[in-house]
């Protein structure tokens, strides 16, 4: 059985995850897992802080630190359990079932990429508890894409349930693999799908479109296919907002100007739109 895994840490975006993993929870007909992991960076375990060797003979200082570090990681810990109990409850409220909620201590793509094996899909917020307000992509998402096989379901601040999904591609074998994920997920079931290329009009990127579709029709989706010229990050945005589509699905690495527009600074651009989810697939 298909499992979803949300991530949390208690960031502005954290809301917007569990309501994104309860959305899929209940498309997919599937229970959903709560993860919360505390950084090891912030809040050492005891006997985890400075060593003793730099602190030389100053037990009564080391004694201090240790305690310290066991009442923050303490409170840490007793934080974290109120903010996974505040999660059941909202996913709960949305009438998706909760398999459980998981608070680890570690590193969060240590602990990821340790679970990822038992879920089908992973979702977590654009930006983390510690990303600067200016930052648009956290430092934990550009490590996810990166290091993670499973899907990705990246929420920003706010939750709109969708209706529509934009398929960016490129006709790359993540695209592809995409496409044939889009056809076949019940995750999909009912939604209007728009699958857009961006670039210069083109027999073979015509002809890959077509294929595409076809696969996705076959699969008993309703398809739109479209063919944009211009910057990629401007040409995908511009779409989904003239045609009123709430989540964006594309490959995690394409071709030449969809690589780029994924890896490279345009993402920000793209995620920074209010309301507008992004599913990653490698």
């Amino acid at each position: 059985m298909p499992k979803i895994l949300a991530c949390l840490d208690g960031s502005a975006v954290s809301a917007a995850v569990c309501d994104f993993a309860a959305w899929a929870g209940n498309a997919l007909g599937v229970p959903l897992t709560l993860l919360h992991v505390l950084d090891q960076r912030r809040f050492p375990r005891p006997g985890h802080g400075v060593p003793a060797p730099l602190l030389g003979n100053r037990e009564q200082l080391l004694t201090e630190l240790a305690a310290l570090d066991a009442r923050r990681g303490s409170l840490a810990e007793d934080q974290g359990r109120l903010l996974l109990d505040a999660a059941q409850l909202r996913v709960e409220e949305r009438r998706a079932q909760c398999a459980g909620a998981v608070l680890q201590h570690g590193d969060l793509m240590s602990s990821l990429e340790s679970l990822q094996e038992d879920f089908d899909l992973i979702v977590l917020g654009r930006q983390g508890e510690d990303s600067p307000p200016k930052r648009l992509i956290g430092r934990h998402l550009e490590s996810a894409i990166r290091l993670l096989q499973r899907p990705l379901l990246v929420a920003g601040h706010q939750f709109v349930e969708p209706k529509g999904v934009l398929l960016a591609y490129d006709d790359s074998s993540s695209a592809r693999k995409a496409v044939t994920w889009v056809a076949t997920c019940r995750l999909f079931d009912g939604l209007a799908c728009h699958l857009v290329t961006v670039g210069r009009e083109r027999e073979e990127r015509r002809a890959a479109l077509a294929r595409a579709a076809d696969e996705l029709r076959a699969g008993g989706r309703q398809v739109t296919t479209a063919l944009t010229d211009g910057d990629v990050e401007l040409g995908l945005e511009r779409y989904r907002k003239q045609h009123g589509l709430e989540l964006v699905v594309m490959g995690a690495f394409g071709h030449s100007r969809l690589r780029h527009f994924f890896m490279g600074s345009n993402t920000r651009n793209m995620l920074e739109a209010a309301g507008s989810a992004l599913i990653v697939v490698r």
